[in-house]
């Protein structure tokens, strides 16, 4: 039986209808994703048309809304949710002089970046060196709970006054931001700059307040810096200049709590702090800050940087614009000053001029009770109150040493609770070369209730050294360490160095280098040095010093005095003119006390 085979058109047949059926799938599939590319460019067409470009709202009067109001113009701007860069609201009011738009009502909350540029007001005219800006535009909230309010990240605000919000707490706020990388430059909060009496426009509340992270206030340049001055002061309020929560905020070049044409000085402090942080890593720094209830209040945080201040003073640094309190620091780690960048803190009426209430925080390179110059007493109620542990103040490195000098009563108080301090390597009763008394009210350190802190270094040879070129041949200094034991008998262990020593002593000791404390006295005998004697220098003999033409004193860092002068890579250093010291034998404090510090 013979099988039949299939011919070629039946094989091919099923062949063709299977590839006319593939070539329809196909088809199907290249119309879909076809439809599909459409839609998605459909789509984008539509977002394109929907966020337009930055642009210009011009306000042309001084009217409280309708077109060409600032009203209108902050509406418009936040409907045109724009692309490439902020909106810009200008100014151009006809007339010449200064033009008060008076708000019925809190204007809208800005949000949406925009820049406000109040110098672009014909007439307006931007701070430059030696002259003061000149702001005409003026935004009165006497009808409004707050003046401007910024709830949006990068927007910017030139050249503008704001006055007299009235809103109770928490409200009456002349410009209030909650965002971040805000700016607020060249403009004036709480005062209009030109009236003898214009204290009583401030704001009800703060003049600036900030909620949020990375915002500058004020700037570098001469037409970046605020005056923010006046708030709270007529309604009794407790209003801060500059109030700030959050971190990584700056606050430069301002001046804070007075006028800047020096009109009704004494009148227009804040009432209550220039500057009040709460974050971390904030930068306050080149600041006027004067006339205010506290000058700089640091709450809460770590790691912020007071530098560069003039606090308590006016632009001069020559004449006294004391706040109530200068600095006061409840947080930690803060710095106050550092180097080339050390503030002046002058001229406090009911406080000292630094207040340390939190633990270990740095205070280098200040002026604490004179000039900017450091040569003539602009005395603080006190110099520096320390209640809080582990502060330094001073140090051993290049321009660590603060200058604490002309206050009324003591220039460093320790007390409790805190303990484990460190003072070093600072002038205290001297001006600022070191040569001529500037002394103190009262002693030059007074510990009281404060335990395990330590006062001075034992110099080394390379400490001599630099004090002989830094202060020259007609300086003597003396160095002075005393560790603080339980022993109420014996408070105290000095050890001094005539280690740089010149031609020059003064006649009777200087009560403003003194160290004091308040359960003890000590009668121990000073080792005596000829007056205007000058020292042979001193040569390195193994490991102890020698000097070549006469019998060698005891080495205050000699055994008996091995636990107060050990370790002194970490010891601290004092430096004293001609006052008295002791040297009671050294006492040994109980374990847990030892364990505290």
């Amino acid at each position: 039986m013979s099988m039949q085979h299939p011919t070629r058109a039946a094989l091919v047949q099923p062949a063709v209808a299977n590839a006319a059926a593939c070539d329809a799938v196909r088809r199907r599939r290249s119309t879909h994703v076809l439809g599909g590319a459409l839609a998605l460019a459909s789509l984008a067409l539509v977002g394109t048309a929907s966020a337009a470009h930055a642009q210009t709202f011009t306000v042309t009067n001084v009217n409280d809304a309708n077109a060409g109001s600032l009203r209108r113009a902050i509406t418009d701007a936040n409907a045109n949710q724009n692309v490439g860069g902020n909106d810009r609201i200008d100014f151009n009011i006809p007339g010449n002089g200064r033009h008060s738009i008076v708000l019925a009502s809190d204007l809208p909350a800005i949000t949406d970046p925009v820049t406000i540029r109040g110098y672009s007001q014909p007439g307006s005219a931007k701070a430059v060196p030696g002259v003061a800006a000149s702001v005409t535009v003026i935004i009165d909230a006497s009808a409004a709970d707050n003046g401007l309010v910024l709830q949006t990240d990068g927007s910017i605000v030139r050249g503008l006054v704001v006055i007299a919000a009235s809103g109770g707490p928490p409200d009456g706020v002349g410009i209030r931001v909650t965002g971040d990388r805000n700016t607020i430059a060249g403009s004036i909060v709480g005062l209009d700059g030109i009236n003898v009496l214009s204290f009583v426009l401030g704001n009800d509340g703060d003049g600036i307040e900030v909620v949020g992270d990375d915002n500058v206030i004020g700037g570098a340049a001469p037409d970046e810096r605020n005056v923010i001055a006046a708030n709270g002061k007529l309604a009794g309020t407790e209003a801060d200049g500059v109030s700030i929560v959050g971190h990584r905020n700056q606050v430069l070049g301002n001046t804070i709590g007075m006028d800047p044409l020096a009109v009704g000085d004494g009148q227009s402090g804040n009432s209550d702090a220039g500057v009040r942080l709460a974050g971390d890593d904030n930068v306050v720094d080149g600041n006027i800050i004067s006339a205010n209830g506290i000058g700089i209040a640091v709450e809460s945080g770590t790691g912020n940087r007071l530098v560069g201040n003039l606090v308590g003073t006016d632009a001069s640094g020559g004449v006294a614009r004391g706040n109530s309190r200068g600095i006061v620091v409840e947080a930690s780690r803060t710095t106050i000053g550092d180097g080339f960048d050390g503030n002046v803190i002058a001229g406090t009426t009911t406080g000292a001029g630094i207040e340390l209430d939190g633990d270990r925080n740095t205070v280098k390179a200040n002026k604490v009770g004179t000039d900017s110059a450091g040569a003539v007493a602009l005395p603080n109620l006190g110099g520096i109150r320390v209640s809080g542990s582990r502060n330094v103040i001073g140090g051993t490195g290049f321009l660590a040493d603060n200058l604490i000098s002309g206050n009324a009563f003591y220039g460093i108080e320790l007390v409790a609770p805190g303990y484990a301090n460190e003072v070093e390597g600072n002038l205290i009763g001297l001006e600022a070369f070191g040569v001529d008394p500037l002394p103190n009210g009262g002693p030059g350190i007074r510990i009281s209730g404060s335990d395990g802190n330590v006062i001075g270094r034992c110099p080394t040879r390379a400490t001599a050294s630099y004090w002989e070129r830094m202060r020259g041949p007609t300086r003597s200094v003396a160095y002075l360490r005393a560790r603080e034991t339980s022993s109420p008998s014996t408070q105290a262990t000095a050890c001094t160095s005539r280690a740089v020593l010149g031609t020059r002593s003064p006649a009777t000791p200087s009560a403003a280098t003194a160290v004091s404390r308040s359960t003890s006295t000590s009668t121990a005998p000073r080792p005596t040095t000829r007056p205007g004697a000058a020292m042979p220098t001193p040569v390195r003999t193994g490991s102890r010093t020698t000097r070549s033409s006469r019998p060698r004193r005891p080495s205050p860092c000699s055994a008996a005095f091995a636990p107060t002068c050990s370790g002194s890579s970490t010891a601290l250093r004092a430096r004293a003119t001609g006052s008295s010291s002791t040297r009671t034998p050294p006492a040994t404090r109980p374990a847990a006390a030892r364990r505290r510090a």
